[in-house]
């Protein structure tokens, strides 16, 4: 690897982590808002995940955003309209949303959601947690959808039934100069839009399910890298499944200059798992 591409992939990383550490707050900027990403865990059953469950009435709900406020939907695209937050719960703890009827914004009524860092949600299309699921996961900082209809998502607009909130017991660790993990380009040679993940911890594996709200988007992906210590796993669809393509930078920094010459092609990734050795 040259080292250009690394000082100017040192350059972003530093300025996403820094992006990743803020709350739930505004998503302000198209800029800003690529900053923040879709992301599930590994074990992406929420009944699996160790949490302790808590009952539904101790959730705290709000009309709007405060500081325990841990996930909020709205009635409008771009967080518009009618309003409805929960929070309140401790790192560990899980509690289950079975349906949206007494909620300001009624059932099937959402369009846009906002999700704190260090928050991991499942919404579902049916009630009791039932249906298609829609995982976001605020591992790598806080999460948004201005739309729920953009994208071929698996729970849309007009069609939030219940959900399962649940609050980590921790994060991706801040990360600096050299110590991203994983980017990603837009075109090929390492040019074009760029995005960089990094704060895996050793031993533990993390990616994105989906990848419509990085900052490349979708089947948009031509170029990407792995850093040192890092293997990395890439998927043509969603939930990582379809073709694949393994980079294994156990003995140092590796890269593909030109996707369309893998098995996975150009243009066609749609997930991906970052496993630091």
């Amino acid at each position: 690897m040259s080292p250009t591409p690394r000082l100017y992939l040192a350059l972003v990383a530093a300025t996403f982590g820094t992006a990743c550490a803020a709350d739930i707050g505004d998503p302000g900027d198209e800029t800003d808002e690529m900053n923040d990403t879709i992301v599930d865990e590994d074990d992406d059953e929420d009944e699996d995940d160790g949490s302790e469950i808590v009952p539904e009435g101790q959730l705290e709900l709000t009309a709007g955003e405060v500081s325990t406020t841990q996930v909020c939907i709205y009635e409008h695209p771009n967080f518009e309209g009618r309003v409805q937050c929960w929070g309140g719960l401790l790192a560990g703890q899980r509690a289950k949303v079975s349906h949206l009827f007494d909620s300001s914004v009624g059932n099937d009524q959402a369009h846009s959601f906002k999700v704190r860092r260090g928050v991991k949600v499942a919404f579902y299309s049916d009630v009791d947690a039932k249906g298609a699921r829609y995982s976001v996961n605020g591992f790598f900082g806080r999460v948004w959808d201005r739309d729920m209809n953009s994208g071929n998502k698996p729970v849309r607009a007009d069609s939030l039934s219940s959900m399962v909130i649940t609050r980590m017991g921790s994060t991706a660790r801040a990360w600096d100069g050299d110590d991203w993990q994983m980017c990603a380009f837009s075109d090929a040679d390492y040019k074009g839009s760029m995005q960089c993940w990094g704060g895996v911890p050793d031993g533990r594996s993390r990616g994105l399910p989906t990848i419509y709200h990085t900052a490349i988007g979708n089947d948009r992906i031509s170029s990407i890298m792995v850093n040192d210590g890092v293997v990395g796993r890439f998927y043509s669809n969603v939930d990582r499944t379809g073709s694949s393509l393994s980079i294994d930078g156990t003995f140092g920094a590796r890269g593909v200059r030109n996707l369309g010459s893998t098995p996975l092609g150009n243009d066609s990734l749609s997930s991906f798992l970052i496993e630091p050795e």
